[in-house]
């Protein structure tokens, strides 16, 4: 195909579609034109992954981006798991990075000269491979070359010894804010408490950020989180109030947020806000800094997603928490919002029906995507949905059930008739009152093959649980869904002609 043929299409488009190419078909089609070359290049270094010293895909990254400024302008996303990288170091404690940062952030794990001392960890046999000052020192030297990076992803995985491990990889993320600061768009950072003030540094601007996703960890009982996030996290959140139209703040901890959702100040180009929290009690928790801040922005929200997940539920003053759904933040109108995801984790299970008449209700009329992200019974859907008016607008849903019967199948169909995208998670297929056959999958395609949803409009269904990795897939599963709703266009996000030849 010609440069000019190839012209016909945006080049956004054909960066879409090499997306869905495998890779190993990708490389094929960089001798067809320099438009196609430059295409499938951006496609297939799109993401940067350090993810372990040890780890193929690292080491792939490495030999391909280091000093290839072609190559390595072509990375959008960068992910780091800095505990993985840190582990390389053998005594963590006594690494000084800050120390080191005078030379230059990629200096950083360079052996003091004339030192004798091994501050590094061997790879197999005694050998330096992977696991050496050389290879940690090429790691930072490419991060600091990828200068087009978008989306900067930090991951952190709570286990003995992590944080250590995470405090001496630091200075990747500072070669980062060098190397990429100034084009960043999308920051997802999962971080210890403890770490904020090393990472979030006091002139650190990211001109501009539209999405801001942090996820924060308490490591140690013994540190006070409070000055933390309101001197560190909240300054860097209002740092970037005129550019961020998307905040996700986590945490399934049980910490004070509500100082610091106080601090955090008008947005005014925000549009969808996400809140995750530990949560003992109406008593115990304090949710007067949410309601302020959904309060300021009531009138701009388009998307709301809230997670609750209730923690020590037996040793809290109120288990029943007979009045949480009297807290203010419940009632603050939100007339633009449009897509609202409410996750109840192990709450009591009185809460279906309270959970209809005092929340839900307010938002029937106008909400076009429904997202329930705790595990509930089919009864407990139809009491959640008994209520909605025939002129909903909901086209989305995304509900979570412990068994995917025909009678979740049954209750949707009938309650949502129009609805157009459905997501279900599940542990596994069965029938309601035969939940202990030997044959799940089977007793749930018979029972599915008498039934039929022709009217339904329910034209995408994505189905997944923990038997999509742990279980075979339930094909006679989905060939019986696939049969009941002739209307269905697309099943996993394959087309019905594909996943129909799969099953069959």
């Amino acid at each position: 195909m010609s440069s000019a043929r190839a012209k016909t299409l945006p080049y956004d488009v054909w960066v879409h579609i090499f997306a869905l190419i495998p890779p190993e078909t990708l490389q094929g089609l960089y001798a067809v034109n320099r438009d196609f070359f430059d295409a499938a290049l951006s496609e297939r270094y799109r993401v940067v992954g350090l993810v372990h010293p040890d780890n193929p895909f690292t080491k792939r990254c490495l030999e391909r981006l280091l000093d290839d400024k072609l190559r390595s302008s072509k990375a959008r996303t960068l992910r780091l798991q800095l505990a993985s990288l840190g582990s390389i170091i053998r005594e963590p404690e006594h690494f000084d990075w800050k120390a080191k940062l005078q030379g230059g952030v990629e200096n950083v794990y360079l052996r003091p000269p004339g030192s004798k001392r091994r501050l590094f960890r061997k790879g197999d046999n005694g050998k330096k491979s992977s696991q050496s000052l050389d290879y940690l020192h090429s790691l930072v030297r490419m991060v600091v070359g990828l200068t087009n990076v978008q989306e900067f992803i930090v991951e952190y995985h709570p286990d003995e010894d992590s944080l250590r491990k995470f405090n001496v990889a630091i200075p990747f993320v500072l070669a980062g804010w060098e190397a990429f600061g100034a084009h960043l768009r999308t920051l997802n950072l999962a971080v210890p408490i403890e770490t904020l003030e090393d990472i979030l540094l006091t002139d650190l601007s990211i001109p501009h950020l539209e999405t801001l996703e942090v996820q924060i960890f308490l490591v140690y009982r013994t540190t006070d989180p409070l000055p933390i996030l309101d001197s560190v996290l909240a300054p860097f959140i209002n740092a970037h109030r005129q550019t961020l139209r998307c905040i996700s703040i986590q945490t399934h901890q049980h910490l004070h947020l509500t100082p610091m959702l106080k601090a955090l100040q008008h947005f005014p180009l925000l549009r969808s806000f996400t809140i995750v929290q530990g949560f003992v009690s109406t008593l115990q928790t304090d949710t007067s800094g949410l309601h302020q801040f959904l309060s300021q922005h009531s009138t701009q929200l388009t998307t709301f997603r809230v997670f609750f997940h209730a923690l020590a539920t037996k040793l809290t003053i109120d288990p029943l928490m007979a009045h949480w759904f009297a807290q203010p933040f419940l009632h603050v109108p939100l007339p633009s919002l449009s897509r609202l995801d409410l996750g109840l984790i192990d709450f009591p299970t009185t809460f279906p029906e309270r959970l209809r008449d005092s929340y839900l209700q307010q938002y029937w009329t106008y909400i076009s995507h429904l997202g329930l992200r705790m595990q509930l019974a089919v009864a407990d859907i139809d009491t959640v949905l008994s209520n909605i008016p025939a002129d909903n607008v909901i086209r989305s849903l995304h509900v979570n059930v412990v068994l995917l019967t025909p009678e979740l199948l049954d209750v949707l169909s009938a309650r949502l008739p129009n609805l157009h995208e459905l997501e279900i998670g599940a542990d596994n297929f069965g029938v309601i009152d035969d939940e202990t056959s030997s044959d799940r999958h089977k007793a749930f395609s018979d029972a599915l093959s008498t039934r039929s949803y022709p009217n339904w409009k329910l034209r995408h269904l994505v189905i997944t649980g923990v038997w999509s990795y742990v279980l075979p897939t339930p094909l006679v599963c989905f060939r019986a869904i696939l049969y009941s709703m002739p209307g269905l266009e697309t099943f996993n996000r394959s087309s019905r002609q594909e996943t129909l030849r799969e099953v069959e």
